[in-house]
């Protein structure tokens, strides 16, 4: 694909100009690398166009292209109508079709192109999953990839998961064991999507957490790439172990990460390895699915170190208000933590 306009042209272009350009639609569609460093530096020198670049993105992404393959009836009629338009000669002369044949034979070509259209016509029903809280549940997609779904998520993906790019939507927390496919010889990509970042996976096993500003991919085996949705960072190729942060803009990449950390939650358990108290009680609330207060923020910075099993409620805050001597209240959907009173 060679690109035909320059960038001070591309400058003004509109969102309508951006959707019928070639080389943008390389960029979106088939995310070549040379095309991806050429726009993410067009958008740092024209930051004025994100906004046409996200709306002509959107819209192009909602685009499915399919080929019509006719059966053989299908064939047979087509070619019948083909054959009754075109003028044959008889005994030396040109037989000519008469103005009601000729408007059969449109009638049947626009009847099997109306036939062609609603058999192949894309479906856009789209399958939800969801997990109240404490509730985790497996659930196997229809290449038999498999999603672990934690607490309080929710993950939908389209009925034509299998037909054009396996793309699904997930919120909160799900790890992904995903299966290798190919479609008419080509690696058929699998995408995970949040809010503010995308996974491209091959086939692999990942964790991925997204809950309001901040988002984490961490990778247990096989490779990913990791494109953020503004553009304003170049892709990120994650390697078994690496663990990439997304919070309030801010990106962090660590190497060599603990897995089971990432993987614990699946047997239901918190493990916690010198994270805050405000890390901890953050991802026990949103299990429970409980709000979090701290009386007094400076309890909030105590680094905890411990593995407990997601029992009932009770019993874990017991455990835990023991362990840090500190005090844990229930309150409607609110969870306080505090300092204790001393006894009188």
């Amino acid at each position: 694909m060679i690109r035909k306009h320059t960038k001070q042209e591309y400058a003004t272009f509109t969102t309508d100009d951006l959707l019928a350009d070639e080389y943008f639609q390389e960029w979106i569609l088939h995310r070549r690398p040379d095309v991806i460093a050429f726009w993410q530096d067009f958008l740092t020198s024209c930051p004025h166009q994100e906004q046409n670049i996200k709306e002509a993105a959107a819209l192009l992404n909602q685009l499915h292209f399919k080929t019509f393959k006719p059966n053989e009836q299908q064939r047979a009629e087509m070619w019948a109508a083909i054959d009754l338009a075109t003028p044959t000669s008889t005994s030396g002369k040109i037989r000519r079709l008469t103005r009601n044949r000729w408007m059969a034979a449109a009638s049947i070509t626009l009847l099997l192109l109306a036939s062609a259209w609603w058999l192949t016509r894309p479906s856009h029903k789209e399958i939800s999953i969801a997990t109240a809280s404490q509730e985790t549940k497996d659930i196997t997609l229809p290449d038999n990839s498999v999603v672990h779904l934690n607490a309080n998520s929710s993950l939908r993906y389209n009925t034509s998961f299998l037909q054009h790019n396996r793309e699904l939507w997930i919120e909160g927390e799900g790890y992904f064991k995903v299966t290798s496919r190919t479609d008419n010889g080509q690696k058929q990509p699998f995408v995970v999507h949040t809010s503010h970042l995308d996974v491209n996976v091959t086939g692999t096993a990942f964790n991925v957490y997204q809950r309001g500003d901040r988002t984490r991919v961490f990778l247990s085996h096989g490779g990913v790439t990791v494109n953020f949705k503004n553009h304003a960072q170049a892709p990120q190729q994650l390697v078994p172990g690496d663990l990439l942060s997304l919070e309030n803009g801010n990106t962090s990449l660590q190497h060599a990460v603990d897995s089971a950390v990432f993987g614990a939650w699946q047997q239901r358990i918190f493990l916690f390895k010198d994270v805050t108290l405000a890390s901890a009680a953050t991802i026990i609330g949103e299990f429970y699915g409980y709000k979090i207060v701290f009386q007094q923020q400076k309890i909030s910075a105590i680094l905890v170190n411990a593995k407990l099993t997601a029992t009932d409620l009770a019993t874990l805050t017991a455990t835990l208000s023991e362990a840090l001597q500190i005090s844990i209240k229930q309150k409607g959907d609110t969870l306080i933590f505090g300092t204790r009173q001393p006894a009188k």
